[in-house]
């Protein structure tokens, strides 16, 4: 009976040991597949596509929430084509809206968004009280010169893109990457905001010039007016009808996502997004239900368009 009890307490033993050893050996050398690691682990699928090559292979993306449901909202589109990508701006537009377009068809609603909001801007300034009476003052050659911004200057921005690698502690896998766009957006040069109504009026009334407060309110204004223009009157105060604004072009901006480990993957009316999540949104395409998923590209990537800390 004793030796019975001694062979069962050694089995046991030696049970615990083979089942440690196991799960040492499954982390062993091993790595997270979808950050970039060596290698897939048991129970891990080996097909994960590396994020840069799911760039290549899929070309419409969206920008949406980290846990994407049916009335998430869509942020923003991306366009890849041959190492270069295309971004527009969307709002107030969900999932569900979007899910059975055409990759062209959601592509020409984001398209026609940015240019709508731009053009509501850019009619927004024009509309201002200085620029009206800039207008109204010079003659047909000059008007124009306050806003250049004729939609038909602004062609779609299409950039040359990196995904930059963010090493672990070790500096051997992948603990991040940055997509990084240069000159994705349009946006304003500065510009004035407001109206001089406050120094025409200093400017024109005596008794407005005499009121308490006037003659600061003036100079805040004068001062404003200066850095966003010029008076071609030299006298002092000069007058108000000789005020050139500046003009103001379109410039660019450019965007930044920095994808962690967090894999994405949601069937949402029938159609499955898959992609990469953000500190707090994530990146999504269409895909196949069979469709695996994708990971960080490991630092040996062979991709052109991926840098490692910034080299």
């Amino acid at each position: 009976m004793f030796l019975k009890k001694k062979w069962l307490v050694m089995l046991a033993v030696i049970t615990a040991v083979l089942l440690l050893g196991a799960c040492g050996g499954k982390d062993a050398g091993g790595g997270d597949p979808l950050v970039g690691g060596s290698g897939p682990q048991d129970g891990s699928p080996a097909d994960f596509m590396p994020l840069s090559e799911g760039f290549e292979k899929y070309s419409v993306w969206i920008q949406t929430d980290e846990n994407p449901v049916r009335d998430s909202n869509v942020n923003k589109v991306f366009v890849f084509k041959k190492g270069k990508v295309t971004a527009y701006k969307l709002e107030d537009t969900a999932i569900e809206e979007i899910h059975d377009l055409s990759d062209d068809e959601l592509v020409q609603l984001a398209s026609d968004f940015t240019d709508k909001t731009l053009d509501e801007l850019a009619d927004q300034i024009n509309g201002t009280s200085i620029s009206a009476a800039i207008k109204e003052r010079h003659d047909e050659s000059f008007k124009d010169i306050y806003l250049e911004v004729d939609g038909s200057e602004r062609s779609p921005l299409s950039s040359k893109y990196t995904l930059d690698i963010t090493l672990d502690e070790l500096g051997q896998n992948t603990e991040s990457i940055t997509l990084g766009i240069p000159d994705a957006y349009y946006q304003l040069g500065e510009f004035i905001q407001g109206s001089f109504t406050d120094y025409y009026a200093y400017s024109t009334d005596p008794n407005y010039s005499k009121a308490s407060g006037a003659k600061d309110v003036y100079t805040e204004e004068l001062k404003r007016l200066e850095e966003y223009g010029r008076f071609e009157d030299s006298s002092n105060p000069p007058a108000p009808d000789s005020y050139v604004p500046d003009p103001i072009e379109w410039e660019t901006t450019d965007e930044e996502l920095t994808f962690t480990r967090g894999m994405v993957k949601q069937t949402i009316f029938g159609t499955t997004f898959s992609g990469i999540a953000t500190d707090r949104t994530s990146l999504l395409t269409r895909v196949d239900d069979s469709f695996v998923g994708f990971r960080l590209d490991s630092p040996d990537t062979k991709s052109k368009n991926v840098t490692i800390e910034g080299k």
